[in-house]
């Protein structure tokens, strides 16, 4: 039984199951927006102990709490909504008044990783059964997270356009379908349907990037440099093309 649904007539007081071995949050009845007085990461590290394997930080500011995860994130955002949901109920438990909690996972600092984010104003609707537990993992924003750049290549900019909705999302579905090509190894059909993703965003910078590490792949480094500096023309502070791009000008991928 999930005891953080059945208890929420006092979210100050919410218990998770017995076996979490959790501790009441120390918010008084007379002052129920108050945030435990004790040091964050010593408060919520042992909380979260039990179901995170992997190495992780925890940083609180007023009431944000974010969950560092140096670990590579898992491909399905739904795989990733029910892990974060599993964390996020943990933090809600001894403090239901957040404003936001957000966990990365992110396998080292300035690499590729994906976030997860709850508002408060969720949480809120949660504890006052507005929404359902479904519903609250429904809400759970998941984003992509970008390396950021350290410019080691100079690039022309390339002037973006005005994309319609339809069309951005109609890209992203492209560039979904490609991702799947290109890790299986189908790098043909994968260069054509980054191809077809930037026909609909010609902004794409993620399909230009893959355009070129397939290209790397292959061997055509050529290509690749042309592609790379395409997605560093419209992102110059994108990190990971930036040292893709000076990997390959370097000759390392011939090695």
């Amino acid at each position: 039984n999930d005891t953080l649904e059945s208890n929420l007539e006092e979210p100050a007081r919410i218990y998770l199951s017995s076996q979490d071995k959790l501790v009441k949050s120390p918010i008084p009845d007379e002052r129920p927006n108050l945030k435990p007085q004790i040091p964050p990461e010593s408060f919520y590290t042992p909380i979260l102990k039990p179901i995170i394997k992997e190495a992780f930080a925890v940083t609180s500011e007023s009431n944000f709490v974010t969950i560092n995860i140096y670990a590579k994130p898992d491909e399905d955002d739904n795989l990733l909504k029910d892990k974060a949901y599993e964390i996020m109920r943990r933090i809600m438990g001894v403090n239901p008044s957040l404003g936001k909690i957000v966990i990365n996972w992110q396998p080292e600092q300035g690499g590729f990783g994906k976030s997860a984010s709850l508002a408060g104003i969720y949480i809120k609707d949660f504890f006052s059964k507005k929404i359902t537990r479904n519903e609250l993992k429904e809400v759970i924003f998941t984003a992509a997270i970008e390396p950021e750049s350290r410019h080691l290549n100079e690039v022309m900019d390339i002037a973006k356009v005005e994309v319609p909705i339809d069309n951005l999302r109609k890209g992203k579905e492209l560039r979904t379908a490609a991702n799947i090509y290109r890790q299986n190894k189908k790098y043909d059909s994968a260069i054509r349907t980054y191809e077809q993703a930037i026909q609909f965003n010609p902004n794409d910078f993620l399909s230009y990037y893959w355009i070129g590490e397939v290209y790397a792949e292959l061997k055509e480094f050529d290509k690749a440099k042309v592609s790379l500096s395409k997605a560093l023309g419209l992102n110059p502070d994108f990190r990971q093309a930036d040292e893709s791009l000076a990997r390959i000008k370097s000759g390392d991928c011939n090695k």
